[in-house]
């Protein structure tokens, strides 16, 4: 696989921090570099990936070029995968196993801006059990200065 010149710095960004914004524009590749950065942090065990329904190919493509033996599960938790990629409408059936992943990445992390919904909850249940949490959106802030505050809490920000 290969890398775009501005790909290493982000990486080494999410790789100094157990908990990180990557924000950078579309198409820019924060997919490719969170999954290098996972991969790595996650030392062997299992990766949490929350992503919109309709990317879940995309990230299992995505994996296996960066890690072509990598064992993905998806929408179900599967003890024996490394990775396990779910949609942010099944995030409250991973709460009760997130004590056994190494790391959480949150795709288009700007989807948990609001407190109330239930899968905010449940990616804040998830996300107090992870060590290293890598929230990955393109829009940071989409109406309101709150919106940011949520995606930095979820980072453990203070």
């Amino acid at each position: 696989f290969s890398l775009m010149d501005h790909q290493p710095a982000g990486i080494k960004h999410l790789l100094q921090r157990t908990s990180a914004l990557l924000a950078d524009d579309m198409g820019l590749g924060k997919t490719r570099q969170a999954v290098v950065a996972a991969g790595i942090r996650a030392q062997g065990k299992p990766v949490l990936v929350i992503v919109l329904n309709s990317l879940i190919i995309n990230w299992q493509r995505e994996i296996l070029m960066v890690f072509p033996q990598a064992q993905i599960a998806m929408q179900t938790f599967d003890a024996n995968a490394g990775w396990i990629i779910v949609n942010y409408e099944r995030l409250g059936d991973f709460v009760m196993h997130a004590n056994r992943f190494a790391v959480m990445v949150i795709d288009e992390a700007h989807r948990l801006k609001e407190p109330t919904a239930a899968w905010t909850r449940h990616g804040f249940d998830i996300a107090a059990q992870v060590q290293n949490r890598y929230l990955l959106t393109g829009t940071p802030v989409l109406n309101r200065e709150a919106e940011l505050h949520t995606l930095l809490r979820l980072s453990g920000h203070p």
